[in-house]
């Protein structure tokens, strides 16, 4: 069994007998036209009676598949039916595409030159001769204007539909955007007499970035495979593609300035990769000639915090980095590379960690932090729930121990004071106390909390000391190098 056959019989086998029976009679009326044998793919049209667009049809003989342009559902509809059964009497009587009794013909579309516009016309073309068409497809297919028979396509009435009562000659500027959007799918367009094809892929400005004696030039200018434009609104290429006339998507300030050049010096190519060329690519198409970009690398954002005890305070250095160990910094909006490779910017990633940083730990980045007492504690717990600064060491003697107690060491005319903690967490008494003169230091600058000996913060006790803080004072300013106290004021 041939290909052939068995793509017949595969069709036979998915139509419905209700669609066969269609399909018989749409070729024996002979309404099948073959339009081109690609080999392993023929594509047919068929003619429908009162229709304007006759459907096509591409068989894949290779393939044992096949498709419609039409808008049934079936898996196998009468156009493609009657394609089949066409197709395969054609190549019994030795012929590789079936004809339609009356030869119809297709539309094409012809352009030309016109000064700086296009001029604009359709044609009817059957067995090679074309026909200016005058009027509109509907006229014609109906008979109430002389015209050759065709079968047109879907693209043929988008054309139609666009060009709505300017039907041919110069065309309005505000048509060429919807005409060129069913020019897409026409097959038969020509300009000057050569065949082109169309797209909707727009062109305008690229960007360009070159080297120069200062570091690196970026400017802008029109595609260079721009031929010629039309309109103001169209533009054919080199490769005989015409397609829109694209804006340049910059801002009037930007453009001018890119089109002059501007120079990038050598110490600002992290700005240049991380930001000026990932904006300009979102916007137009953008050519690299230079092999000085240094690397760039894609390690997302992340907080970096330097935790240091500085005598009884605790201070934090928050900054934004990429890379670990870090390869760059964010200083005031403005990455700061450190060495190695340049990290593209996220700078969504940025500003969620930026929100986290001042809602978990009230602090900004780029900022040092030095904070005492209780400030220093609250700080510290902050930081314990931080992940990366939980087991900092730092942070170990910025706990919170139990109440001082006030301890006298009294003996003849000596006399000594010291503060004691509760905390029981301390084998050595000596490291859980502080001194008088730490906790009068304290009291007097309206702290709640003094350094103990052996790290940690313990609470002052503040009544005691507002009853006897001053006299206490008094005593301790008034002993001798020996510790001892006068008569007086014993």
């Amino acid at each position: 069994m041939t290909a052939l056959d068995t793509l017949f019989a595969a069709i036979r086998s998915a139509a419905t007998a209700g669609t066969w029976s269609q399909g018989v009679e749409l070729a024996r009326g002979e309404a099948v036209h073959g339009e081109r044998d690609d080999g392993d793919e023929v594509v047919l049209r068929i003619a429908t009676r009162g229709g304007l667009v006759s459907p096509a049809v591409r068989l894949s003989l290779e393939d044992e598949d096949w498709d419609c342009d039409c808008a049934s559902r079936e898996d196998a509809c009468e156009h493609v039916a009657a394609a089949m059964i066409a197709l395969r009497r054609a190549r019994r009587a030795g012929k590789a595409l079936p004809a339609a009794a009356d030869a119809p013909g297709r539309v094409g579309v012809r352009l030309r030159r016109k000064g700086h516009s296009l001029d604009f016309e359709r044609v009817i073309v059957t067995d090679g001769k074309e026909v200016p068409l005058r009027s509109t497809l509907g006229a014609v297919s109906s008979g109430r204007v002389d015209g050759p028979p065709f079968l047109a396509t879907a693209a043929d009435i988008a054309v139609e539909r666009a060009l709505g009562s300017h039907l041919r000659g110069s065309l309005p500027r505000g048509v060429w955007s919807s005409l060129m959007r069913a020019l897409v799918g026409c097959e038969d367009i020509q300009f000057d007499g050569e065949p082109i094809r169309a797209s909707l892929e727009p062109v305008g400005f690229i960007g360009v970035l070159e080297d120069a004696p200062q570091g690196f030039r970026l400017r802008a200018r029109r595609d260079p495979r721009v031929v010629e434009t039309f309109n103001s609104d169209v533009a054919l290429l080199d490769d005989g593609t015409l397609c829109p006339l694209g804006g340049s998507n910059l801002l009037g300030r930007e453009l001018e300035s890119l089109q002059r050049g501007r120079i990038f010096r050598a110490d600002e190519a992290a700005e240049l990769v991380t930001e000026v060329l990932p904006s300009l690519r979102e916007r137009i198409r953008v050519d690299i000639k230079t092999d000085r970009l240094p690397r760039t690398s894609s390690d997302p954002p992340r907080i970096q915090l330097e935790v240091k005890r500085e005598g009884d305070a605790l201070s934090v250095l928050p900054l934004l980095v990429y890379g670990d160990p870090p390869t760059a910094r964010v200083d005031a909006g403005r990455l700061v590379p450190l060495g190695g490779p340049v990290p593209l910017r996220d700078e969504s990633a940025e500003r969620a960690l930026l929100r986290r940083l001042q809602s978990e730990l009230e602090i900004a980045p780029g900022r040092k932090i030095v904070a005492k007492g209780e400030d220093a504690l609250e700080l510290a717990e902050r930081l314990r729930r931080w992940p990366d600064t939980a087991s900092e060491p730092a942070l170990d003697t910025f706990t919170r121990a139990g109440a001082l107690t006030p301890q006298f060491s009294a003996e003849d005319t000596r006399f000594d004071l010291f503060f004691s903690s509760e905390d029981e967490r301390s084998a050595d008494a000596a490291a859980a106390r502080a001194t008088a003169k730490s906790v009068l230091a304290a009291w007097r600058q309206g702290e709640s909390w003094v350094p103990l000996a052996g790290g940690g913060f313990a609470e002052l006790p503040r009544d005691w000391l507002a009853r006897h803080g001053d006299r206490v004072a008094d005593l301790l300013a008034a002993r001798g190098e020996r510790d001892e106290l006068p008569t007086a004021a014993l």
